[in-house]
């Protein structure tokens, strides 16, 4: 497909989009005063759903329109709404349960018709829930919606009742980027080892396209008359890049099996109870990425072209379980990354988090989990040998608040993990704490934020494998420290400083800057890793094309330099991608 002809589409599909949300907001009742009212000053720009999958939730704002008629009033309607819905503060954000919550209120006697969009939260990295509910009598003559039903114009919805959803599921991305003296200049002494690095970019500067599409079926239905919601989803994924990248410069196309899921929830509207269970190849992510991030989830270079829009975010295999109830959930999982098929490490984690979320800031969880299997292993200088990641066990805590003290706007957390294992003396911990706060008065409500983290390295001369193990660690907004540095120096053996200005100019635009020092917790010589500025650009164009732009320049330290053998050079980037959902 060219790409005039896929620009040519988006914007058709654009088109007749906006003009059905027109439409209905022209038929729109007037605002219910049992809505939540936005914070004054406090704007937010819209997120593509699919984009977003396993992000935290901080707040679920409902948006009532009209009048329910019940006893009770539009209050008691926004009480059974939230019941329903089953989503709070402290949740992952998927598109299936969502949609199965939604289902949950448009089958309410006084619901007219539900709806949701995605917005970024004061906290980067981290998502609103907007609800918008029409309240009102419904109409009982109207019969099914969606294309099958002929109606067109309710595209990408196949077929919908009170009971069932049927949609096509179409997203995807294209991208130009450009690195300025990649490897800072010195390819060779960051590649050589490196079995996907074929055709490493060298010489001042690396450019070239990506283009990624995933499409296929998403459904939920309901099991007769019980509390019972089963949904699904399968699609396939096409991506393609040409020109020189930081691996590989020739002209490749990918088309693979992405998401095939299956799940069931179980929960009645008005229970404070709800269960959540799910296998498959999925999106999956624990809190912030900081051991588990749907980033790391999947293969993006190398052979799998699209390396910067990163499309690929599915495990090769799933089992996941929540159990909630009120402010408490159980999440039980079986994870097993979807590695590069030559290079699969046969990697798997299995493991527990209990975790307690309260709608007015405080958060806190505990976390177990293993490698179940694996065939990595590490060198251990002590012992001459080396040790398995097979048998690696973890401890976590997470405690902290969004409204510290009572202070609105205040954040403040910490985590702490712990590394050890069944077999072999290891003893390795990561932390950080992070503290920061929300402006909401000033002009481009500015957010300013600091976190200092630590992942321990290892002593060569101890015996005890001190190394903290961090696979799956990553999230661009979260812990890919560096979008420069991130390529040579991993979240192992890594200490660092990242201070965070994140302004938000237009309730579709906002900046964030950041300003990372990194050096290295244990190290023969120099520890300074390097020093990096980045700024992210996001811009919600429309509620089915969204822009990010990235740009970032590394400085490299005498770590970096000592690796070489040399002087290096500045790393800049400049990343501009266009994404698109329906």
């Amino acid at each position: 497909m060219s790409g005039s002809l896929v620009i040519s589409l988006l914007r058709s599909l654009t088109l007749t989009s906006l003009v059905m949300v027109t439409a209905a907001k022209a038929e729109e009742p007037g605002r219910s005063s049992a809505s939540d009212t936005p914070r004054a000053g406090v704007l937010r720009p819209p997120l593509p759903p699919y984009e977003n999958e396993g992000m935290p939730i901080t707040l679920v704002f409902y948006d009532l329109k009209g009048s329910s008629g019940i006893t009770g009033g539009d209050a008691e309607a926004r009480s059974k709404i939230e019941k329903a819905l089953g989503l709070s503060a402290g949740s992952s954000f998927s598109v299936q349960t969502t949609e199965v919550g939604l289902q949950r209120v448009r089958g309410l006697d006084f619901v007219r018709s539900a709806g949701y969009q995605l917005f970024d939260s004061e906290r980067v990295g981290h998502v609103v829930l907007a609800v918008s509910v029409v309240m009102g009598a419904k109409d009982r003559t109207a019969g099914p919606k969606g294309m099958l039903s002929g109606h067109s114009e309710d595209f990408p919805v196949l077929y919908q009742d009170e009971r069932t959803l049927l949609r096509l599921q179409l997203d995807g991305g294209l991208g130009f980027y450009n690195d300025f003296n990649p490897w800072f200049s010195d390819a060779s002494a960051f590649t050589s080892r490196s079995p996907i690095a074929l055709d490493a970019a060298r010489g001042d500067s690396a450019s070239w396209y990506e283009m990624s599409a995933e499409y296929g079926l998403a459904g939920i239905t309901r099991l007769g008359r019980s509390p019972i919601w089963v949904y699904g989803s399968g699609t396939f994924l096409t991506s393609f890049s040409t020109g020189q990248d930081l691996f590989r410069s020739d002209t490749r196309e990918m088309t693979r099996l992405e998401d095939l899921y299956a799940g069931f929830v179980i929960g009645s509207p008005g229970s404070e109870w709800s269960a959540n269970f799910s296998a498959g190849r999925q999106n999956w992510q624990l809190n912030d990425g900081f051991l588990f991030s749907r980033f790391a989830a999947g293969a993006n270079a190398g052979p799998y072209p699209a390396l910067y829009l990163n499309p690929r975010t599915a495990y090769e295999m799933t089992v996941l379980g929540k159990v909630k109830w009120k402010n408490l959930q159980l999440e039980g999982f079986h994870v097993d990354p979807a590695e590069i098929d030559y290079l699969d490490s046969g990697t798997a984690y299995t493991g527990a988090n209990l975790s307690y979320t309260s709608p007015q800031g405080p958060a806190a969880s505990v976390l177990y989990y293993e490698s179940t299997q694996s065939n990595t292993v590490f060198p251990n200088p002590a012992s001459g040998g080396t040790v398995p990641r097979d048998g690696l066990q973890v401890i976590d805590g997470r405690l902290g608040s969004t409204n510290m003290f009572g202070i609105k706007g205040w954040e403040l957390f910490g985590e702490y993990a712990w590394q050890m294992h069944r077999d072999v003396d290891w003893d390795a911990r990561a932390w950080y704490l992070r503290t920061g706060y929300t402006f909401s008065s000033l002009r481009w409500t500015p957010n300013l934020s600091y976190r200092y983290a630590s992942f321990s390295g290892d002593d060569p001369e101890t015996e005890t494998y001190e190394r903290f193990d961090a696979q799956l660690s990553s999230g661009l907004d979260h812990w890919v420290q560096g979008i420069n540095s991130k390529k040579v120096v991993s979240n192992s053996n890594l200490n660092s400083h990242r201070l965070r200005l994140n302004v938000v100019p237009t309730p579709k635009l906002s900046l964030t800057f950041d300003y990372f020092w990194l050096f290295a917790d244990e190290a023969a010589g120099s520890d300074a890793y390097a020093q990096e500025l980045n700024l992210g650009v996001r811009w919600s164009i429309s509620r089915n094309l969204f822009f990010l732009g990235v740009a970032g320049i590394a400085f490299p330290g005498d770590n970096l330099k000592e690796q070489a053998g040399g002087d290096l050079d500045n790393w800049t980037t400049a990343q501009v991608s266009l994404f698109w959902n329906f």
